[in-house]
């Protein structure tokens, strides 16, 4: 591998399995997750049109009833959202499916899976939300959360 070649992030990961034990209810569970693209550090995401396209699929999976968005809000090379999916599809195949038809209709490339944590209480709802709101501004792209663009709200 010569030194502009990225390695294969594949090679040595083991994927986990995401969805919940069949035992734990679910439907109205909030779940945090963070989708990461691939190299890190190239704005893929926060730019007009990408993110319009963008918003337009959450929208499209949020009115056919795939998920419920309270929160998502992108970075330049990823994503985070607070989401509940519906019972009738697991959060897997949603948020592969959707992953999947961004990279071929909008050309976002993906690291594979992505990061999820079920939420347990309201407390720990608000405080995953104020982390990700506060995301933009860790980073110095914004001074206020109200003024970055790059954020919805479906629920």
């Amino acid at each position: 591998m010569n030194s502009l070649e990225l390695p294969d992030e594949s090679v040595g990961r083991q994927s986990l399995p995401h969805e919940p034990p069949h035992y734990i209810g679910t439907s109205d569970a909030v779940f945090f997750l963070t989708i990461c693209c691939r190299p890190k550090g190239v704005n893929q995401l926060c730019r007009p049109e990408v993110s319009k396209q963008l918003f337009d699929s959450v929208r499209f999976y949020y009115d056919n009833g795939k998920w419920a968005i309270p929160l998502l809000l992108l970075m330049p090379d990823h994503l985070h959202m607070l989401a509940r999916f519906s019972a009738g599809a697991g959060m897997t195949e949603i948020v592969t499916n959707w992953k999947r038809y961004v990279a071929k209709h909008i050309g976002i490339r993906w690291q594979r899976d992505f990061f999820d944590h079920r939420l347990r209480s309201n407390e720990s709802f608000d405080d995953k939300a104020a982390y990700i709101l506060q995301n933009p501004i860790r980073s110095g792209l914004t001074d206020q959360n109200e003024d970055w663009p790059y954020q919805l709200q479906l629920d």
